[in-house]
């Protein structure tokens, strides 16, 4: 009778005694919800004019750049400055690459990649050639230049909205009345109003 007692006695104490230490199951909070990122592009993308050459020295000629865009602002003279040489694009220097041998307003280029930038001016402007390639466009190091070749200026009327370089070949069209100097072509920069050229011409084998 006595062990009866002293086992119920037992439970009992062990229900009634409270526990300590044992940590408490809390419901799950449920994640902030995340707003998803806006979609959002470069300013500048990567711009690429070529030309094929067929003949004597077949290959390409081709010209890779960046290209800003004005976005109401005035380019020459304000968003690029006058009387100074701008990398004739955006963020990295724009590219020559050349399969074969050249001629830019008169200056020989062999086969390969060169730098090229602007010497901007509504008076004199020049194309500036580097034999350094693969670099910022920013500052210019003048270690490498190969020459500063004159281009012609005109104004535009109707403002061009993204920067553009084109090779233009001296190709024969419809209603021509003479054909053109055959491996020439026209070098052309255009932004804003202003519009700067010079001539090319592949060499003769």
């Amino acid at each position: 009778m006595k062990i009866s007692l002293s086992i119920a006695l037992s439970a009992a104490l062990c229900l009634s005694t409270p526990t300590f230490g044992r940590a408490q199951a809390t419901p799950a909070q449920p994640a902030p919800a995340q707003a998803p990122p806006r979609t959002t592009f470069v300013p500048s993308g990567r711009a690429l004019t070529e030309i094929d050459v067929r003949g004597g020295g077949a290959g390409k000629i081709s010209i890779d750049y960046g290209q800003p865009h004005a976005s109401g602002r005035v380019v020459f003279g304000t968003l690029v400055p006058l009387d100074s040489v701008w990398r004739a694009g955006a963020n990295r220097a724009t590219q020559l690459t050349t399969d074969v041998a050249i001629t830019i307003g008169g200056t020989r280029l062999a086969p390969g990649t060169y730098t090229l930038a602007l010497w901007v001016s509504k008076t004199e402007p020049k194309l500036v050639i580097n034999s350094r390639s693969r670099q910022w466009g920013v500052p210019y190091n003048t270690a490498g230049e190969i020459a500063r070749v004159p281009m012609r200026v005109r104004t535009l009327t109707d403002p061009v909205e993204s920067f553009t370089i084109a090779l233009v070949p001296n190709a024969q069209r419809p209603g021509m009345a003479a054909p053109p100097n055959p491996g020439t072509g026209v070098l052309t920069m255009t932004w804003g109003t202003m519009q700067f050229s010079v001539d090319f011409a592949a060499q003769q084998p």
